[in-house]
């Protein structure tokens, strides 16, 4: 919701490659043809492929930080 609050009303980005943004954001190729589809053409691709790339290179290298954060932070029982 952050995402598309600051993308509309702080970057004023067009909703069509919004919506393709945040589905590169969460990774989702469904999303993305869903958006495709609903917009009847390509355009959510501009804003697709720069935040996938960027997810698919963040996601793994800050899921085992935040995993061990946790571990840190928190004591697990036997």
């Amino acid at each position: 919701m952050a995402s598309l609050y600051i993308g509309r009303y702080l970057l004023h980005i067009e909703p069509a490659i919004l919506c393709g943004a945040v589905a590169g954001q969460h990774a989702s190729t469904p999303a993305i043809n869903a958006t495709e589809a609903v917009a009847g053409n390509p355009v959510p691709v501009i804003g697709y492929t720069v935040t996938y790339a960027i997810a698919n290179i963040l996601l793994p290298l800050l899921g085992p930080i935040f995993v061990a954060a946790f571990a840190a932070t928190h004591t697990i029982a036997p």
